[in-house]
């Protein structure tokens, strides 16, 4: 209703000054109809005259609304047509030229008891009022309806001043602060009774348009489209209607003329007739579900001791995202919050740690509480106590903003100089948040606070990861390696540290490597965990921490959730420990690896005349790639000048990510200058690879990451159809045309989630009888070698050197052969499309997002969608992941999903069809009402 009345308002009068007048325990309900609309807080239950005088003065002091302005006073609960609100602005007309007072008079439609009557002068449109009669018999309201007669519809219009000097008369002062201090103690008295009668300039505007006091059961009935709502039965009943907004169902059975309303707050069964009479029963009590700013709440139980001396109350909270408890303490009574879904911040005495599924927190008597909601957040609060009341709140301030996370740095000594170099706004985006460990560990810019990647995040990291370790195994190891970014040594011997002060035994590799190589290494080395410092392909601002099973796979579903809650459970310190670890990687292991890699990558014993030209793009690859291709028989390698030496700055390639074509293309030059056939690139920390290669003559083109898959998966069918049974991995998002030649060539293909963290997992998982022989991912990640259970740059460039030496055998390029294969299996477009969101708003708003996500969904201009599949129910034997699908019925896709790491959302198309011509043109539609799904130009 209130909805419907500001609206309809609004629509009549747009330039009009609207404000609500309502109690306080109703604020957060009408804010959650209409946003941010003006309101004018009662502080207490008074009646309709001190509530108008204390709005009046409102529109005067917070509004700027002139004392000679007109004020128009609905109640909301009617039912109207639109010519109700096109007739307030008759009684606007009638208050400027200088009526006292003007009210709205309803032509009745039958004799009610129910109402007052203001009986006019004659029968004008506009007329004098003669006099009132409030709520007469229905043989006197018969009476007074033939002397033209007409219902009061609470609706009143008066200059500003009007009000305003009556209550400077009853109350002594009529100015807001004034009225909203002392209003407990003003008369309760209604504005009919304070002003109306008493009035003798007053005149009255009829209104025969559609009308219904919806102000009591019986006439909310007759607005009702359905005799039912919710979970109801109705039989064999008569003018009977039935509200139920309960769980359990509700069944009517031989009723006449009834109103059965049950709701969390009571349950009520009256005749239709009755039901005006309603307020005289019902005490003041406990309501049963409120709503507040933060979100509402719903009471489960209620509880009073034998003796009387003791109460329990539990409530179900359901605390809205970005929305906080204000901070406050009891006298009378402790509480207990156990967190039964989302994400949140709690403070107990000033101490501030993180929440979530599971955490149960305990709040004494006299112990200052607050909580914060970083996602939805539901949890059982249990309060126990001699008083149960909200005069029992006693509140203080509390700044949850950056600017605290900042001065407890200041206190604790952390990183001072660069803290006070820092901005307001620096400020805030370096402590917004704590980092979220995730299953990619963690991963920010470098820099001073809580979510940026620094000494003091690695080091709470490696706490709550040693805590979890010291739990799950009697004597725990850890391997420690890290790439050629800034900081990353340091981080990873800050890391060292924290791991050997909880006793746990510590391996460190001497210089950067390899990521895979540290999967090898916790295989080979039999360590329960592994970390590696790396922010993998990102710009030199970032780095980031991964952490690795005891099965040396990437950390996936509950692992990281668990390791989460520990990090959370970790405190304020300077973890200032000394460095010392046990020991270095022995470079025996180095030569193991890369033994492995060789036997996993089809080389052949004969001669390998194709030219390489590799980049490591400044990172780890640069000795460990170029030693393999010499054991591997590959002669005619180069690196390119320039970008072969470590250097965090990557001067050559702001953003070394081999998935990006500018990236290769800086080698162009020089691959022409020593004819290079083929063009290698490993991101910084070497699991990743991008190719180029030579087309013809002098020209190179880059081959995109699901190409190079489907070239070695090509190959490696070709060489492997030895081996029984084998087994093809590929992530969802990769390209569907991979799956087509796997299962040709007789493989089982199993498709995971996106990230090769879940492919190591089903490596792990395959049968004895079973042969892994591949598997992809669409962002340049490919396996080969079952020792190690991550993506693997190094056995990736082998791979597609191998393939390309087989092809310039038969005189083909790369390009030629992928021709061959989109003749066969028909031409795919993958293209992927990120979308950034910063700052905790931009977490709000990706999860919103994601919500406009939903099946069905309408075609996208001539593309005929077909199915919709919600990866977050877990199908497909899938864990659940926040992921939406969509097909076409031509065969294209797309994916969306959040980034594992980065606040981005992610699109990834594929379009499908017989020629390369309507490729494109596909994939414009598609990403062009995504678009407007996301909201973003």
């Amino acid at each position: 209703m209130v909805q419907r009345m500001y609206r309809m308002i609004k629509e009549i009068s747009p330039d009009a000054k609207l404000i609500i007048a309502t109690s306080e325990s109703q604020v957060a309900n009408i804010r959650s109809q209409i946003g941010e609309a003006e309101i004018s807080i009662e502080p207490d239950r008074r009646d309709t005259f001190p509530a108008i005088a204390l709005a009046t003065s409102y529109l005067q002091e917070k509004c700027g609304v002139e004392a000679d302005d007109t004020v128009v006073v609905c109640p909301i609960d009617p039912y109207t047509d639109k010519s109700y609100f096109e007739m307030i602005s008759m009684l606007d007309q009638e208050a400027k030229k200088g009526c006292s007072l003007t009210l709205m008079g309803i032509e009745p439609t039958y004799p009610s008891a129910k109402y007052g009557y203001i009986i006019p002068e004659s029968v004008y449109l506009v007329d004098k009022v003669k006099s009132f009669k409030e709520k007469p018999s229905e043989k006197e309201a018969e009476a007074l309806i033939k002397q033209h007669a007409l219902w009061n519809g609470g609706v009143f219009a008066f200059k500003l001043s009007y009000v305003l000097n009556i209550a400077e008369r009853q109350y002594g002062s009529s100015a807001y602060d004034f009225l909203f201090n002392h209003y407990s103690s003003l008369p309760k008295i209604s504005f009919d009774y304070a002003i109306v009668e008493k009035e003798t300039d007053i005149k009255v505007v009829r209104y025969n348009g559609e009308w219904k006091d919806l102000g009591t059961w019986n006439t909310l009935t007759e607005a009702m489209e359905d005799a039912v709502s919710g979970n109801a039965k109705v039989e064999k009943c008569t003018n009977t209607h039935v509200i139920n907004e309960l769980k359990i169902p509700l069944i009517a059975l031989g009723l006449e003329n009834v109103a059965v309303a049950a709701t969390p707050d009571g349950i009520l069964v009256t005749d239709k007739h009755q039901s005006s009479y309603l307020k005289d029963y019902v005490d003041d009590q406990r309501p049963m579900v409120e709503k507040k700013a933060w979100g509402k709440f719903e009471v489960l139980d209620y509880q009073v001791s034998n003796d009387g001396s003791s109460r329990s109350l539990t409530k179900h909270l359901r605390i809205k995202a970005g929305e906080q408890i204000s901070y406050q303490r009891h006298k009378h009574r402790s509480k207990t919050w156990v967190i039964v879904e989302g994400e949140g911040e709690v403070i107990l005495d000033d101490e501030v740690r993180s929440v979530c599924r599971g955490d149960t927190v305990i709040v004494p008597v006299g112990v200052k509480h607050a909580s914060r909601a970083l996602t939805d957040l539901h949890m059982i609060e249990v309060q126990v106590g001699d008083k149960l009341m909200e005069e029992d709140d006693e509140c203080f301030d509390w700044d949850w903003t950056a600017k605290d996370r900042y001065n407890r740095w200041l206190t604790l000594g952390l990183m001072t100089d660069e803290l006070k170099k820092l901005s307001s706004d620096q400020i805030e985006s370096a402590f917004c948040s704590d980092l979220h460990f995730g299953t990619g560990g963690i991963r920010a810019v470098m820099g001073a606070g809580t979510n940026k990647m620094n000494s003091y995040t690695v080091a709470k990291t490696t706490q709550g990861l040693s805590d979890y370790l010291n739990q799950r195994f009697t004597e725990p190891s850890v391997i420690i390696a890290y790439d050629t970014r800034h900081q990353s040594r340091e981080f990873a011997i800050k890391a060292a540290s924290v791991f050997e002060h909880n006793r746990i035994k510590v391996f460190l590799f001497p210089r950067p490597v390899p990521t895979p190589m540290l999967s090898f290494a916790v295989r080979r080395m039999d360590a329960s965990a592994g970390v590696v410092i790396t922010a993998s392909h990102n710009s030199k601002e970032y780095n980031g921490y991964k952490v690795y099973d005891d099965r040396g796979c990437q950390i996936t579903d509950e692992a990281p959730k668990e390791i989460h809650k520990y990090i959370r459970l970790v405190g304020w310190q300077s973890f200032d420990y000394k460095d010392c670890f046990a020991g270095y990687i022995h470079k025996e292991l180095c030569d193991s690896y890369i033994d492995e890699v060789i036997r996993a990558s089809y080389i052949d014993a004969a001669e390998k005349t194709i030219s390489i030209l590799y980049t490591p793009l400044h990172g780890t690859g640069y000795r460990l790639v170029a030693e393999t291709f010499h054991r591997a028989g590959f002669k005619n390698v180069d690196t390119v000048p320039g970008q072969e030496q470590p250097d965090g700055d990557f001067p050559t390639c702001p953003n070394p990510n081999p998935e990006e074509p500018e990236v290769l293309a800086f080698a162009y030059d020089y691959a022409r200058k020593i004819d290079a056939d083929i063009i290698i690139a490993t991101d910084p920390d070497c699991d990743r690879i991008g190719v180029s290669a030579k087309v013809r003559g002098d020209e190179y083109r880059v081959l995109n990451p699901n190409e190079v898959g489907v070239l070695i998966l090509d190959f490696i069918c070709d060489q492997g159809k030895r081996y029984p049974n084998p087994v093809f991995m590929k992530t969802i998002v990769t390209t569907s045309m991979a799956e087509k030649i796997a299962v040709e060539c007789g493989c089982r293909v199993i498709n995971t989630l996106t990230g090769f963290k879940y492919i190591g997992e089903q490596i792990d998982k395959l049968r004895s009888d079973e042969t892994f022989i591949f598997a992809m991912e669409e962002s340049c990640g490919y396996l080969s070698n079952e020792t190690v259970r991550d993506k693997d740059g190094v056995n990736a460039a082998l791979l597609i050197a191998m393939v390309a030496e087989y092809y310039k055998r038969k005189n083909m390029t790369l390009f030629d052969r992928m021709e061959e294969l989109y003749e066969e299996y028909g031409y795919y477009l993958n293209t992927q499309h990120s979308f950034r969101f910063d700052g905790r708003e931009g977490i709000l708003h990706m999860n919103a997002i994601m919500k406009r996500f939903t099946w069905p969904m309408k075609n996208f201009d001539g593309l005929q969608l077909i199915s919709g599949i919600d990866y977050s129910n877990g199908v497909y034997g899938l864990p659940a992941s926040e992921v939406r699908e969509y097909r076409f019925s031509d065969g294209s896709r797309f994916i969306v999903r959040p980034s594992g790491t980065e606040q981005k959302l992610k699109v990834y198309i594929e379009t499908v069809g017989k020629s390369r011509e309507d490729l494109n043109e596909k994939e414009g539609i598609i990403i062009k009402e995504i678009r407007k799904i996301l909201k973003v130009l």
